[in-house]
């Protein structure tokens, strides 16, 4: 039986969407996480559900022992580029993608 991904009950901090998100982000292929981070790539907004997405999402492409220095800053994460997952390797694409 699926269960979903947030109880039924108020979030208050982006510690337990990241919590949560770090469920779900572990079941997904090296493909799957590049496209959610994509997603992501380029929003102007920030509220505690993406800002957990984004500290699982991190979290859990460094459990990976991918390596990120394309997208890794002394500053952060860049969320400026697409990437692509390649064996172990993240790679930014030149271009934007555009989802249909």
């Amino acid at each position: 039986m699926n269960q979903p991904l947030f109880p039924n009950e108020t979030i208050y901090s982006a510690k337990e969407y990241t919590a949560h998100y770090a469920v779900y982000l572990h079941t997904l292929s090296n493909q799957e996480l590049a496209a959610a981070f994509n997603q992501k790539v380029g929003i102007r907004y920030y509220n505690l559900a993406i800002q957990g997405f984004m500290n699982a999402l991190i979290h859990e492409m460094e459990q990976r022992d991918l390596d990120l220095s394309a997208i890794k800053t002394v500053h952060g994460m860049s969320w400026a580029k697409h990437i692509h997952i390649t064996g172990n390797t993240v790679w930014t694409l030149p271009t934007p993608i555009h989802l249909n």
